[in-house]
């Protein structure tokens, strides 16, 4: 599954464990922005919410070290909660073309099973 993971972890977690009893082998590819891994923001500025469209306004500075301890709680939900399932987790970010991420996990994959 290749995914933002943006939606109810609940709900999300119920789906792949649905798989999961099907005694499917699930990889689940963690789709983030490294903008939202590191938040590099130095300056007043605007978000927009890409469904509600609603904007807010922010200073950085004041939000930074909370909003990445928000994502890594985040990440590191999903990351044990695939665990404990049996669900491979990896994350990868946007800006790593497609076919290269495929190709980086297959050869880590190739090398764990020899």
């Amino acid at each position: 599954m290749i995914s933002d993971l943006y939606d109810e972890p609940a709900e999300i977690l119920k789906a792949l464990q649905h798989f999961v009893f099907k005694r499917h082998q699930i990889i689940v590819f963690h789709l983030m922005d490294p903008a939202e891994l590191s938040f590099p923001f130095r300056k007043i500025c605007s978000f927009v919410d890409m469904e509600t469209h609603e904007r807010i306004q922010v200073d950085p500075r004041y939000i930074r070290d909370a909003y990445v301890a928000e994502v890594r709680a985040f990440v590191d939900h999903y990351r044990k909660e695939c665990s404990d399932r049996n669900i491979e987790y990896v994350l990868t970010p946007t800006n790593t073309p497609y076919d290269l991420m495929l190709l980086n996990y297959l050869a880590r994959r190739k090398a764990l099973i020899k």
